[in-house]
C-alpha cells in the first residue's frame, strides 16, 4: 500500500469514521464539511459522535487530519470521498448533496477521481460523470454502528465500481491494506449492490418479526429458539434474526423506499421488497396496538421501554 494524501467531503457518521480509520493507516486526510460548527469542534479535537474506537484513533492520528469548510483546500488532493447524506422525499432519493459536492470538487480540482460513499440510485456515477467530467469510481459503504471503526478497517468485501480499470485499481490501493475480497465492477453494479444489501437484510428482519407474530399465537413457541435454530443454518447465518419491534434508524426506511421508487420509474415491481416494508409498519403497528390494548380502561398509565438503544452505549 502507498500511503496518499486522501479529502474525505462530508462528515458526519460514516464520513468520520472513514476520515479517521484512513488516517490510521498512514494517509493524509483532509475533511471538508460546509457546517462551519463541525469543523470548529474538529479542529478543536472534540467529537460529538460516539463510536468505540473513535476517539482514540482520533486522537492518536490527530497530526494527519485536517478539517477545513473550504474546497479550496482539495486542489491538489487526487483522491476525493463524496459521502453526504441521500435523504428520500416523498419515497424518492434526493441526490441534491450528491451533485452539489460533486461540482464543487470540479470547481476546485478537475482531476480528482470521485470516490462516491453515499448510497445512491444505479446510474448516479454516470449522471456525475457527465456533468462534471470527473472520473467517478462507485464506493459504498457496509458499516453498522457500534463496530464503524471495525468494519471500516477490517470489511468483509471491497467494492469498486467504475468506467476504467485504472481508475479502479487507483483507488483499490487505498484500500489495498486489507486482505477482504475484493469486487472490480461497473459504477451501476456497485451502486445496486449497496441497495441489494441493505434491502435483503431488512427484508430478513421482517421475516424473523412476522415468525414471531406467529409464536405468539402458538402457546409453547418461542421465536429467539426458533431464530437460533435456523441461524446455525450456514445458508442463512444468525445475523439479523433478531426479533423486536422493526427495522428503523437512518438506512434501511429510506434505502427500502428509494430502491422501491426507482425500480417503478424503471417498470418494475420489487414485490419482495414492498412487502418487508409493509410487514415492518404492520410490526410497529402491532406493538402500540397491544399497548393501548394492555392500558384500556387503566385510565392513565406509565410505559417503560426496555432497549431503546440501538447498540450498546
Amino acid at each position: 500500500m502507498i500511503n496518499v494524501k486522501i479529502g474525505i467531503v462530508g462528515l458526519g457518521y460514516v464520513g468520520l469514521v472513514t476520515a479517521v480509520s484512513l488516517a490510521s493507516v498512514g494517509n493524509d486526510v483532509v475533511g471538508i464539511d460546509i457546517d462551519a460548527d463541525r469543523i470548529n469542534e474538529l479542529s478543536e479535537g472534540k467529537i460529538s459522535i460516539y463510536e468505540p474506537n473513535l476517539k482514540e484513533l482520533f486522537i492518536e492520528n490527530r497530526d494527519k487530519l485536517t478539517f477545513s469548510t473550504e474546497y479550496e483546500k482539495l486542489s491538489d488532493i487526487d483522491f476525493v470521498f463524496i459521502i453526504v447524506p441521500t435523504p428520500t422525499v416523498e419515497g424518492k432519493i434526493n441526490l441534491n448533496y450528491v451533485f452539489k459536492a460533486a461540482e464543487s470538487i470540479k470547481d476546485v480540482n478537475k482531476n480528482a477521481i470521485a470516490i462516491i460513499k453515499s448510497t445512491v440510485v444505479p446510474g448516479t456515477a454516470k449522471q456525475i460523470k457527465n456533468k462534471t467530467g470527473l472520473e467517478v469510481i462507485s464506493n459504498p459503504e457496509f458499516t453498522k454502528e457500534g463496530t464503524a471503526i471495525y468494519d471500516t478497517l477490517h470489511p468483509d468485501r471491497v467494492v469498486i465500481g467504475g468506467g476504467t480499470a485504472d481508475a479502479i485499481n487507483e483507488v483499490w490501493n487505498i484500500w489495498s491494506f486489507t486482505d477482504a475480497p475484493v469486487i472490480k465492477t461497473t459504477n451501476e453494479n456497485a451502486e445496486l449492490i449497496k441497495y441489494a444489501s441493505n434491502a435483503f437484510l431488512a427484508t430478513k428482519i421482517s421475516f424473523i418479526n412476522e415468525i414471531a407474530n406467529l409464536c405468539e399465537k402458538i402457546p409453547g413457541a418461542d421465536v429467539d429458539v426458533i431464530a437460533t435454530g435456523m441461524g446455525l443454518d450456514k445458508r442463512i447465518a444468525p445475523y439479523f434474526l433478531k426479533a423486536g419491534i422493526g427495522f428503523g434508524g437512518s438506512c434501511f426506511p429510506k434505502d427500502t423506499k428509494a430502491i422501491i421508487s426507482y425500480a417503478e420509474e424503471l417498470g418494475v415491481q420489487l414485490g419482495i421488497i414492498e412487502a418487508a416494508v409493509k410487514a415492518n409498519e404492520d410490526r410497529i403497528n402491532r406493538i402500540a396496538d397491544m399497548i393501548k390494548e394492555k392500558a384500556k380502561g387503566t385510565g392513565r398509565v406509565s410505559v417503560g421501554i426496555l432497549g431503546i438503544a440501538f447498540k450498546d452505549n
